[in-house]
């Protein structure tokens, strides 16, 4: 005697479920939430995103970046360009 097969069926609904709660969950979240960008969580996304990340300190971190890093030595994650480099992924 064999078993029905409803288990895959059942998973693979419940699984499509939860991915429509989520995303519809983050949606109805999207008027409470201050648009952000964690600077960690950044992949290539490119040069605005690691503007976004640091905010309003993000030109003082080109000041400081200028005059500690000048030839962006320190590159291989998404980081803040020196003046030179400014607008350029290094």
């Amino acid at each position: 005697m064999t078993r029905p097969r409803t288990r895959p069926v059942v998973l693979v609904c419940t699984t499509v479920l939860t991915i429509r709660w989520a995303r519809e969950f983050w949606e109805a979240m999207q008027p409470f939430v201050e648009p952000s960008v964690y600077v960690n969580d950044l992949g290539e996304e490119g040069d605005e995103r690691v503007r976004a990340a640091y905010g309003p300190n993000y030109e003082r971190l080109v000041t400081l970046k200028s005059r500690y890093d000048p030839t962006n030595f320190f590159r291989l994650n998404q980081n803040v360009a020196p003046t030179a480099q400014h607008g350029m992924h290094g």
